[in-house]
């Protein structure tokens, strides 16, 4: 009698999960159409979430501000360097980060890269450079921050310095700046760090991950596998009411565009920018 009793009182009282997502993430939409629509519920997590800046999003985890969010990788990096142990455990999203050449500057890839190309990018210390940086000079042999001439650059200023000023030759941009320069057309994406590793690897490059703090995830792994069946069920609701959500929580992502709008959904619509619970095997964990 005593589980069954348990196990009703678990029912009628979720886990309260609260989570933070950084301004212009372009899973804001299906978040906040899932927590609307209850889709954690069902799976034993009151899911309460909230959009923010990067600089506190960044520190939610170590600082005990959370206990379960995403990180990119540099955050987990920085984290396991400082001794705050954080445990991924489950996949967020692809990284669609894309890298732009003015039209007309013969920049036809990396390739074409000398020391004097001036590139723009978003912070080194974020998951979208560190991961283009590498996979450049791996792919390369060129040090996109030492062997070019490049600038770290407020990623919305860096946009508008790109397509009015034509300030930079070459620019890296975070997802929602990518999706806007996709629908605007402003130039040859001359390197999909997406593509690449999936040509390169068979398996997409995620740039964000499901984590929580060690010492709390060693206590909660039933929670923490509760987070990922409600994730699964808000990425299904979330492809059924895709028009309808984009529509409502577009804008929260930072699309400003009917075009932009309709890019997002044509990632989503083909299931690459996330990916199933089920996903996260071994073969998976070692790609990333």
């Amino acid at each position: 009698g005593d589980n069954s009793a348990e196990m009703e009182e678990e029912e009628t009282d979720p886990t309260e999960i609260n989570y933070l997502i950084p301004e212009g993430q372009l899973d804001i939409p299906m978040l906040l159409g899932g927590a609307e629509a209850n889709t954690f519920t069902e799976a034993g997590v009151d899911f309460k979430p909230e959009v923010t800046g990067y600089g506190r999003y960044a520190r939610s985890l170590t600082s005990g501000e959370q206990v379960i969010g995403n990180v990119n990788q540099d955050i987990a990096i920085t984290a396991w360097e400082q001794g705050d142990e954080v445990t991924m455990f489950g996949p967020n999203l692809a990284q669609f980060n894309l890298m732009f050449a003015q039209p007309g500057s013969g920049i036809e890839s990396p390739a074409d890269f000398t020391e004097d190309t001036t590139i723009g990018v978003p912070p080194w210390a974020s998951g979208t450079s560190l991961l283009t940086r590498t996979m450049i000079a791996d792919e390369f042999g060129i040090d996109i921050r030492e062997e070019t001439d490049s600038s770290e650059v407020d990623v919305s200023a860096m946009y508008q310095l790109f397509t009015e000023q034509e300030e930079f030759d070459v620019m890296l941009q975070f997802t929602g700046f990518s999706v806007a320069g996709v629908a605007d057309e402003i130039g040859d994406a001359i390197f999909n760090p997406l593509e690449y590793w999936e040509e390169r690897t068979g398996n997409r490059p995620f740039v964000t991950y499901f984590a929580a703090r060690s010492d709390w995830f060693e206590d909660n792994r039933e929670v923490a596998a509760n987070f990922m069946e409600g994730w699964g069920s808000t990425r299904k609701h979330f492809n059924e009411n895709l028009d309808d959500i984009m529509d409502r929580f577009g804008l929260l992502a930072g699309l400003e565009t009917d075009a932009q709008v309709d890019v997002v959904r044509e990632l989503f619509s083909e299931g690459r920018m996330t990916a199933t619970p089920d996903s996260w095997d071994e073969e998976f964990i070692d790609n990333q």
